[in-house]
């Protein structure tokens, strides 16, 4: 009879922290989600779009950011910069020139894109509100910073 209460209460103990565990795992998949719910709330209002515009330009610009990241990552380099070679280092040097031209068109590409979803003033606008957004949330983690990070330490 105890054998089957240790038993028991043993496999509900190995369930719940099973379950448990997955919780914690999926919250901290992606950490950024709430910083990029928070953005997109933040230029969404700056920008006074209308739910039109929000279905319409929102996917676009998430699929621009993924284009921006592919672009980024083929272009990062293998090595620290103090690890390098003269010749290395010059060779990424002009990489990096041939990553920016990349992003130049593709910037040109999906400014092309944008205008059929919001007009161009609001596209304008947009740079100017991402600025202000990134802006906000820098006072916001300084505020935050010393009671979130646990070790008490400031960087000047």
């Amino acid at each position: 009879m105890v054998r089957k209460i240790f038993l028991g209460t043993l496999l509900c103990c190995l369930f719940a922290s099973n379950s448990f565990g997955q919780v914690l795992d999926d919250e901290m998949e992606r950490p950024g989600d709430k910083v990029q719910a928070a953005r997109v709330a933040y230029i969404t209002r700056w920008l006074n779009l209308t739910t039109q515009e929000s279905e319409r330009f929102w996917p676009l610009y998430n699929e621009y950011e993924g284009e921006m990241e592919k672009i980024r990552t083929k272009y990062k380099p293998f090595k620290r910069p103090e690890d390098m070679t003269d010749a290395e280092a010059e060779r990424l040097i002009v990489s990096r020139f041939e990553m920016e031209q990349e992003l130049l068109a593709l910037k040109r590409e999906y400014f092309q894109k944008f205008k059929t979803a919001i007009p161009t003033r609001k596209i304008l606008q947009f740079t100017i509100a991402e600025k202000e957004f990134r802006k906000e949330l820098l006072r916001k983690m300084r505020e935050n910073g010393p009671q979130r990070q646990g070790n008490g330490r400031r960087r000047n």
